[in-house]
């Protein structure tokens, strides 16, 4: 299971649900990196680029879950190089449930079946722009019942 669940949480990484997370308001006039963010201003966080971020993650376009393996990282928490469901008072309220049902539909579904994918396509993992990430093309798979 630890390998099932870094993997999880790499695909959430790199295909973040929410690309752009729920706006923020500057509260107090800040200086950030030599940007002037000033009192009242609308903020969007990036989660999106921050998952793909080459100053915080090695190789961040490769799929490698062995980089959740031993690390403290997780869902809630003040990781904020990783922000699949959010984070603070704005962060996804049912993340618990979500990563557990996610989690475990996967491994019910990688202990029960076998999957290939159909025909001649190829897996195309590019997405569609916009608020919310969507699979530019589905991903036709068979799924055979192990017996």
């Amino acid at each position: 299971m630890p390998y099932l669940k870094a993997m999880f949480k790499e695909a959430l990484r790199l295909h973040v649900p929410i690309p752009l997370l729920v706006p923020r308001q500057s509260t107090q006039d800040v200086k950030i990196f030599g940007y002037d963010i000033p009192s009242g201003a609308q903020v969007w966080i990036n989660s999106w680029a921050i998952a793909r971020d080459p100053s915080i993650w090695e190789e961040p376009e490769v799929f490698r879950p062995e980089r959740f393996l031993n690390s403290p990282m997780d869902y809630i928490g003040s990781h904020f190089e990783y922000l699949a469901f959010g984070d603070g008072r704005r962060g996804c309220p049912g993340v618990k449930f979500a990563a557990t049902i996610n989690e475990l539909v996967l491994a019910n579904l990688a202990y029960k079946f076998e999957f290939a994918l159909e025909g001649e396509h190829s897996l195309d993992m590019s997405e569609t722009d916009g608020m919310t990430a969507h699979k530019k093309y589905p991903i036709l798979v068979k799924a055979t019942l192990y017996e």
